[in-house]
């Protein structure tokens, strides 16, 4: 028993010792995660695709030369095959979902959005043109303030009195309070415009509407002013013409002045058109009050003289501010046509 054992022994041992020498280690292939495992611990997806793309090499996929793919007696023809784009939006399991993907049309310069709409105060030239109005107004009440003063304490009484005023006492700059009303209603009559006639104000430019309006305003203080002097020259005396005048100058500088913060509110303050409206229409009311008792305490102090007050008021004061809300209105409308 001993020998064999012995030589078993023998046996083991030798085929140990021959082990290192005779036996050689298969080399372990490297696997993705050996490579992921070697890249830095903040490698980006990308840089980990990169590296085992290039551990892992790939060769090319090549078809020998002269092979037949086709079955054996079966004669094909050559023909160029398309492959149709798969659109990964319209498979099988989306084509009858209730959500769709709208793909838009790749802009470099960008998609153009809802524009901003025109407004007065980011306008320079009205601006400035308000800008000069104030400058003018305020040089106008400066260069004849004693007569306006001196007007505006006899605008209550009723005096009688020959030549009080010399011919240098008078109000300085009385087409330039006429254009500055004219420009102010303009600019109050554009906010009317822009607020209740979107469709003039979207296709006509917006100074011609600004210079429409006053060119509109200022005929119809002009035809005004020569209805007042034709018919005041056939009824009344000189001396009463002069005073009307004077009165109505004055209730016309009242008037522009008055509306001048107003219209300052709308194009800087974005004052609501409703407030403009009843604004509007009290320093309306009250220059038209003033107006109406002016011309009694001129010309119509006599018995029945309220009468003849009523029609004369009415035809040449109210009719035609209806006849100029009318034009003005009629003119926006003709330069959509035309324009």
């Amino acid at each position: 028993m001993t020998p064999q054992h012995h030589a078993d022994s023998l046996f083991v041992g030798d085929s140990l010792a021959a082990t290192p020498d005779s036996i050689t280690a298969r080399p372990r292939q490297k696997t993705v995660r050996d490579v992921l495992r070697a890249l830095p611990p903040d490698a980006t997806p990308t840089e980990q695709d990169d590296a085992v793309q290039a551990a892992f090499p790939r060769d090319t996929l090549t078809w020998p030369e002269g092979v037949e793919l086709s079955l054996p007696g079966i004669e094909t023809k050559a023909y160029d095959a398309e492959l149709r784009p798969i659109n990964e939006y319209e498979t099988a399991f989306e084509r009858h979902s209730p959500w769709k993907l709208e793909r838009l049309p790749y802009h470099q310069e960008g998609i153009a959005g809802d524009p901003l709409p025109y407004r007065f105060r980011t306008d320079d030239y009205v601006t400035s043109a308000l800008l000069l109005c104030f400058f003018l107004g305020a040089w106008v009440v400066a260069r004849s303030f004693r007569f306006i003063r001196q007007q505006i304490k006899d605008f209550f009484f009723t005096r009688q009195h020959d030549n009080l005023f010399t011919p240098d006492a008078e109000l300085r700059g009385q087409f330039f309070l006429v254009f500055q009303t004219c420009f102010v209603l303009s600019v109050l009559f554009f906010d009317y415009t822009q607020e209740y006639m979107t469709s003039v104000f979207n296709q006509v430019s917006p100074y011609k509407l600004l210079a429409a309006d006053v060119a509109i305003s200022l005929c119809y203080y002009a035809v005004k002013l020569t209805g007042y002097a034709f018919v005041n020259w056939i009824f009344f005396t000189k001396e009463q013409n002069e005073r009307w005048s004077e009165s109505y100058m004055l209730c016309l500088l009242a008037l522009g002045t008055a509306l001048y913060p107003v219209a300052l509110l709308v194009v800087y303050f974005d004052l609501s058109f409703r407030a403009t409206l009843i604004v509007c229409t009290i320093i309306l009311g009250i220059v038209k009050v003033l107006l109406f008792y002016k011309c009694h305490a001129i010309f119509f102090q006599y018995r029945l003289g309220f009468l003849h007050l009523f029609l004369y008021f009415c035809t040449l004061e109210i009719l035609p501010m209806l006849v100029l809300w009318r034009a003005l209105v009629y003119a926006n409308n003709y330069l959509v046509i035309n324009f």
